[in-house]
Parts: C-alpha cells; structure tokens; sequence
C-alpha cells in the first residue's frame, strides 16, 4: 500500500510538473510576448526627439518618458533606453529605428548643446535553434543586410552626406591599393 502512494504522489508530480512546463513554454514562449511585439508597443509611445545642437536639459524635459542624466565637471551624459529616436531638423529630419539605447553628450559650459548621438539598434531576433542550417542563417543575414540597407537608404535619401574631418584621409577602402604615390 505505501508503494502504491509513492508511485501515486510521483505520478502527480510529475504531472504537475509537466503543467508548469507547459504554461511556462506558452507564456514566455509565445509569439505574443514576444520581444519584436513588446519593442512595437514601446515604439509608438516612447520616441527621443531631438535636434543637434538643443539643450540636453530641453530633450529630457520634452521626452514622455524618464531618461537618466549624469555628468563628470560640465560634461553631461543623457542615456534613454527602449525609445526610437528622431531628429529634428527643417530640411533633413529623420526617423531611426528602434534602439535599446541612445547616448547623447551636452557641456554646460558652451552653447553648441547637443553635438553626439549614439544609437544601439535593436538587431532582428536570431532564430532559437542550438545550430543554424545554412537557410536560417542567409534568412537571418538577409534580414539584418535589409535593416543597415534601409537606414542607410533613409539617411541619403533625406539628403545627408559623409562628413570628413580635415585629419581623416580621402581614400577608403580598395581605392586606396590603386593610389600611386
């Protein structure tokens, strides 16, 4: 009788168990949590906008949403997390992708504001397989090449072009190996 209810207490908790696998699978597993979904649904309600050159006091007191200010002497550091930045600008405005991170730097000690910008950019998520075969992998791959490509796209399109500071050189890339001293 007292092995018949260890095998019965066993069985039940090994059914329990097997429950609890399977509503932990379908929550946290399902493709209505998933983060592409939780990224949309943050897209539309936290968006930086911002304009090179504005205060970064200014960009935080106009974001709908908490962003954390530190600073080392007159430097201050502006870091916003989950939000699709946007900058403001008359002629060349442009909408970025989502980005899990944004950085951008303001001195209080000039005016120039905001000069810097750095964006993290939320990549397509890889597929969850221990081995990729070589079609999940160039479906993967293609769908990130889309993502540069279309930032890139966006950026020219609105008429924004490659700044080269004086100190930086004016061949890049194979050109360089045809360049004859």
């Amino acid at each position: 009788m007292r092995r018949h209810q260890h095998r019965w207490l066993l069985g039940v908790g090994l059914l329990l168990i097997s429950v609890l696998i399977v509503k932990f699978a379908s929550t946290y597993l399902s493709t209505d949590r998933s983060s592409a979904n939780y990224r949309n649904s943050l897209m539309n309600t936290r968006v930086l906008e911002f304009a090179l050159g504005e205060q970064g006091d200014a960009i935080v007191q106009r974001a709908n949403f908490s962003i954390q200010r530190s600073g080392v002497n007159s430097v201050l550091f502006y870091t916003a997390q989950n939000a699709q930045p946007k900058l403001r600008h008359p002629k060349y405005g442009l909408i970025f992708p989502y980005a899990y991170m944004v950085l951008f730097y303001d001195n209080a000690r000039d005016t120039y504001g905001v000069d810097e910008v750095d964006m993290s950019i939320e990549l397509p998520d890889a597929p969850l397989f221990e081995k990729m075969t070589d079609p999940q992998l160039e479906a993967y791959d293609r769908q990130v090449y889309e993502l540069v490509m279309n930032l890139q796209a966006s950026i020219q399109a609105v008429g924004w072009q490659r700044y080269i500071m004086l100190s930086d050189p004016r061949l890049t890339g194979r050109i360089t190996y045809r360049f004859k001293s």
